[in-house]
């Protein structure tokens, strides 16, 4: 099938080419395309400046999740953060050991039957008598 579209100039380069696809093709190539689409979308990026939470320092932040202005400092906040989550696991952990387990219902039977014993009687004659 013989290419219909007109003959055009890249509006990069200048270099005369057919479009393949469209008539909407400005560029000759892919090179001119990035290069048209750069000038159309310039990489300014507007930079909001933070304060560092570990020194107080200014600087540039490069993400919005950014909190410190150097490799240092942030190695810094690292080791806090860690200590602080340590101490919370710590914490959990004690919580965890001083909380009593609940007695399944054979341990309260056992214990109720013992006590029945002390009192000589059987464990049907105790819980009735206490009315349990």
């Amino acid at each position: 099938m013989a290419n219909k579209l007109e003959p055009r100039k890249c509006e990069i380069c200048g270099k005369e080419f057919v479009p393949k696809k469209s008539m909407d093709t400005m560029c000759c190539s892919k090179n001119c395309y990035t290069k048209r689409y750069r000038k159309m979308k310039p990489k300014e990026k507007i930079r909001k400046i933070g304060v560092c939470i570990i020194c107080g320092k200014e600087y540039e932040q490069r993400k919005i999740t950014q909190k410190c202005c150097s490799e240092e400092c942030r190695g810094v906040l690292t080791k806090q953060q860690r200590k602080i989550l340590n101490q919370k696991h710590n914490e959990k952990r004690k919580v965890k050991k001083s909380v009593e387990i609940p007695k399944t219902n054979a341990e309260k039977i056992a214990e109720l039957e013992e006590e029945a014993r002390k009192h000589g009687m059987r464990y049907g004659q105790y819980v009735a008598k206490m009315g349990l």
